[in-house]
């Protein structure tokens, strides 16, 4: 087996595997440490084919030839498959993972959680809002347990230049429960993200799918109630992020089981019932951000096209 290239987006890697292997060239694709893709051919008489396919995909990676041939390999390899072995489903083994416990919690992630129990400490698990009010959407007054706002004044702070009301949000919970759902899911998503695409991509992603997030609550509500926190539409971002990225892009490094994609999916439409005061708004758009962005990345709408 003989290295005989790399290729920067995982796309790109997974696509180019696939056609080799239509091709006739056994290979592997593994995922490196810099986040580039190593391309191995199997048989030595193949290194010349390889390198010159590798060069004309190079060209062109966006061809016509090299797009949807997922289907055609399965094809290939049922057809190539022992007849008398039962068939075992086909399982790609990452350096990555999606669960956290692999590569312990990122570091980003852990000062989310920990500033999300400094607030929480701070408001008394949330019965203290006049506490912490600085960091909700906007402010509201509060009398005898009654919160009173004024819908037709719109984001007045955020106009005036506290922009970071539309983020802060998230850090506030109401409730042990709440915050313990939404830390838990934040240390296994928020971590594998963290350390699949470092620092910088988590932390836009964060601050993006927030705003959203929260802005979508604010306006979606029936009264623009601006009494609202919890890092759920955050949470559901991530999500549907690694769900969409499990699923269309197997070289990312991410993976979710289909027990958790369930999981969420029905806490999701259970949460529409109404048995609980929950964000439905934040949720939803943390939801849609997260799946498009993963999709859209995942089939390479962000690459670069000559």
């Amino acid at each position: 087996m003989r290295l005989i290239g790399h290729l920067k987006e995982s796309s790109h890697a997974a696509a180019f595997g696939d056609f080799l292997t239509l091709e006739g060239v056994e290979n592997d694709v593994e995922r490196e440490d810099d986040g580039t893709y190593s391309v191995w051919a199997h048989d030595e008489e193949a290194i010349e084919k390889a390198v010159r396919l590798l060069g004309e995909f190079q060209k062109d990676p966006a061809a016509t030839k090299y797009q949807g041939l997922e289907a055609k390999v399965r094809e290939k390899r049922d057809r190539d498959a022992p007849k008398e072995e039962p068939k075992k489903p086909a399982t790609y083994y990452g350096s990555d993972t999606m669960d956290a416990r692999r590569h312990g919690i990122g570091q980003l992630t852990l000062a989310l959680i920990i500033f999300s129990g400094v607030v929480f400490a701070l408001s008394k698990m949330g019965s203290d809002v006049q506490a912490i009010m600085f960091l909700f959407i906007k402010s509201f007054t509060v009398s005898a347990n009654e919160y009173g706002w004024y819908p037709s004044e719109g984001l007045v702070e955020v106009r005036q230049g506290q922009i970071w009301r539309l983020v802060t949000p998230i850090f506030i919970h109401f409730g042990f429960i709440h915050i313990l759902f939404n830390t838990m899911w934040l240390k296994q998503l928020g971590s594998a993200m963290e350390h699949i695409q470092g620092k910088l991509f988590y932390g836009s992603f964060i601050v993006i799918t927030a705003a959203a997030s929260n802005f979508g609550q604010y306006y979606f509500s029936a009264k623009m109630s601006p009494a609202f926190g919890g890092m759920s539409g955050v949470v559901f971002g991530l999500f549907g992020y690694v769900w969409m990225k499990t699923k269309f892009d197997f070289m990312s490094g991410y993976a979710i089981d289909s027990q958790s994609v369930k999981m969420m999916l029905v806490w999701f439409v259970i949460c529409f019932s109404g048995f609980l005061p929950i964000a439905n708004g934040a949720h939803t758009i943390g939801l849609l951000v997260g799946v498009v962005w993963g999709y859209a990345s995942a089939r390479g709408y962000f690459m670069k096209r000559k």
